[in-house]
C-alpha cells in the first residue's frame, strides 16, 4: 500500500468531484485550513492528460489568479496534489444568476420550452475579464499553453470575490518550451478544449497551433459572460422545434455554429477581416466542403449585454481567425 503518512494529514474528506481522470476531495489539513485534494491513478491517464506536468506546472505558475499549489505525494498506486480550495466554479456561478421561465405555445399549451435569462451583472463582469486577462498573459509568458479554458476550470473563493477569479487545471497544458518528445511542437495534439470553447484550427486538424488558441477559448467565454440567455455565440441549436435540447457538439457541428456567428472564412482575399491563408491548405480539407459563404455578426450581436469598447475591442482581437491577440487592461 505504501506509505500512508501524507495522506493522514488531510482529514474530514468530501467527494467534490469523480471524473474520469480525477477525484476530488475537500477536506481539512491539520491546521484546520480547507484545501482540495486531486487524486489521480497514473495507469488511468489517457494522453494528452499528463499528472507530472500539471504539477510542474503548478509549482511554476505563481500568480494571484492561478491556482495556488500547495503540495505533492503519491500514496500507493495514487498520487496526490493539494490546492487551494475554491467555493464555486465559473459554471454555478452563472447557475447563481440565471433565471428561467417556461414559454408556451399558444395554439397547444402541451407544448412549452423554457427560457433561461443571464443576469450576471455586467459590473461584476468587466474587473473578472481583465483578471483573467492577466492570468493568461502570465501563463503564455511562462511558456505555456493552457488548452482547456472553460468555465469549469476558472474558480472563485465564493460570490464575494468574482472580481478575482483563477484559472486551474492544467492537465493537459503544453509547455513550449520544452516541448515533450510524444508531442512534438510542429504535431501537437488536436483533441483538447472542450465543446463550445474549442477553436477552429483544431477541428480543421492543425497541429502546429499555438497560444492563440487559448484567445479563441477567452473570446467563447467572454461570449457567455455577456449573452442574454447563457449560451456561447457560436451555439447551435440541436433541434429548431426543440430549443431544450441539448445539442451534441462534434466538430462538424461546431464548424456550422463558428462559421454562422464569426463568418465563414476567406481564403482568397487577403483584404477580408475573414482572410485566413492557412486554411487554403490541402491538408485541412476546408477546400473540399462547400461551406455556405456568411459575414461575421456584428460584435453587439455576439456580446449584446456588453457597453464597455474596451471589452469590445478584447474580443474582436480574440476572436479573429488569423492574427488573434490579446489585449491588456486598460490603462
Amino acid at each position: 500500500m505504501g506509505d500512508l503518512r501524507p495522506l493522514q494529514a488531510y482529514t474530514d474528506r468530501k467527494s467534490i468531484y469523480s471524473g474520469p481522470f480525477c477525484d476530488i476531495y475537500k477536506c481539512k489539513t491539520t491546521s484546520q485550513e480547507t484545501v482540495a485534494l486531486k487524486v489521480v491513478d497514473l495507469d488511468f491517464l489517457h494522453k494528452p492528460h499528463n499528472f507530472r506536468r500539471e504539477v510542474a506546472f503548478m509549482q511554476r505558475l505563481s500568480h494571484p489568479n492561478i491556482a495556488r499549489f500547495i503540495d505533492s505525494f503519491a500514496c500507493g498506486e495514487d498520487h496526490y496534489m493539494v490546492m487551494d480550495y475554491y467555493e464555486l466554479d465559473l459554471n454555478s456561478v452563472l447557475a447563481h444568476f440565471s433565471t428561467q421561465r417556461m414559454k408556451f405555445n399558444l395554439e397547444d399549451p402541451t407544448k412549452y420550452h423554457v427560457v433561461k435569462t443571464n443576469g450576471l451583472p455586467t459590473d461584476e463582469i468587466g474587473p473578472m475579464v481583465w483578471s483573467l486577462v492577466r492570468a493568461l498573459e502570465f501563463v503564455h509568458k511562462s511558456g505555456i499553453i493552457h488548452r482547456d479554458i472553460k468555465p469549469a476550470n476558472i474558480f472563485f473563493k465564493n460570490l464575494d470575490s468574482l472580481g478575482s477569479p483563477v484559472i486551474g487545471d492544467f492537465g493537459i497544458s503544453y509547455d513550449t518550451r520544452n516541448p515533450p518528445s510524444d508531442e512534438p511542437s510542429d504535431k501537437k495534439y488536436t483533441d483538447v478544449c472542450t465543446g463550445y470553447y474549442k477553436a477552429p484550427e483544431l477541428c480543421f486538424g492543425v497541429t502546429d497551433y499555438d497560444f492563440s488558441i487559448d484567445y479563441w477559448s477567452l473570446g467563447i467565454l467572454l461570449s457567455v459572460l455577456y449573452s442574454r440567455d447563457g449560451n456561447p455565440a457560436n451555439f447551435v441549436k440541436a433541434d429548431p422545434d426543440d430549443p431544450d435540447k441539448s445539442p451534441e457538439i462534434n466538430d462538424f457541428v461546431l464548424i456550422l455554429g463558428i462559421f454562422n456567428a464569426f463568418g465563414t472564412p476567406d481564403i482568397v482575399d487577403s483584404s477580408s477581416e475573414l482572410y485566413w491563408e492557412k486554411l487554403g491548405r490541402e491538408e485541412y480539407h476546408f477546400v473540399k466542403f462547400q461551406y455556405r459563404a456568411q459575414p461575421r455578426k456584428l460584435t453587439g450581436a455576439l456580446i449584446p449585454r456588453c457597453d464597455d469598447h474596451d471589452i469590445q475591442a478584447l474580443f474582436e482581437g480574440l476572436t479573429k481567425y488569423d492574427g488573434r491577440k490579446l489585449i491588456g487592461p486598460p490603462k
